[in-house]
């Protein structure tokens, strides 16, 4: 009954050539554009879809480096790769620039009230990404010369959940 039981569960998870496939074709699946695609990356693996860095670029929040996200909505130490837990199914994402400067400067006071000595930006972008999961994962980025300096992670609605500092290195 063990036997049958491990069998079916083990056929339940994607095979290495689906995993890689998935890989292939998630960004255009999803509609991940650049630059977006530039800084993030959606990873199929065995337990699902995560949310991580793309290469060349590194997460850090609350102390925590080297960070990725899942269906649980809490940062995860990415653990040198290779223990991804948690995976989503996820659905679109959908990013853009934004332009108008009140905006702007509400991106700029939301990073502040979270992180007071960093300087304003002028160039900022808001990228979602819809799923499985209960929620919405919004990212509010904050970039210097087309590259991503801070991000401000929100699970729904900034205004009305906790919002969570995210540092990207390169």
């Amino acid at each position: 009954m063990l036997m049958l039981l491990v069998a079916q569960i083990t056929a339940c998870k994607p095979s290495a050539q689906e995993i890689q496939s998935c890989n292939q074709t998630i960004n255009e699946a999803l509609k991940l554009v650049k630059p977006y695609s530039d800084w993030f990356q959606v990873l199929c693996t065995e337990e699902g879809q995560v949310i991580k860095p793309a290469t060349g670029y590194q997460w850090s929040s609350a102390g925590i480096s080297n960070i990725y996200l899942n269906n649980t909505g809490d940062i995860q130490p990415l653990d040198d790769g290779v223990n991804y837990q948690n995976g989503m199914e996820l659905q679109s994402a959908y990013g853009e620039k934004k332009r108008i400067a009140h905006v702007i400067k509400n991106y700029n006071d939301m990073l502040h009230k979270l992180k007071p000595d960093v300087p304003e930006y002028d160039e900022v972008h808001s990228l979602g990404f819809r799923g499985n999961m209960p929620f919405t994962y919004n990212f509010f980025i904050l970039a210097k010369d087309s590259q991503p300096e801070y991000m401000v992670l929100c699970q729904e609605q900034c205004h009305i959940g906790e919002q969570v500092l995210i540092e990207v290195k390169r």
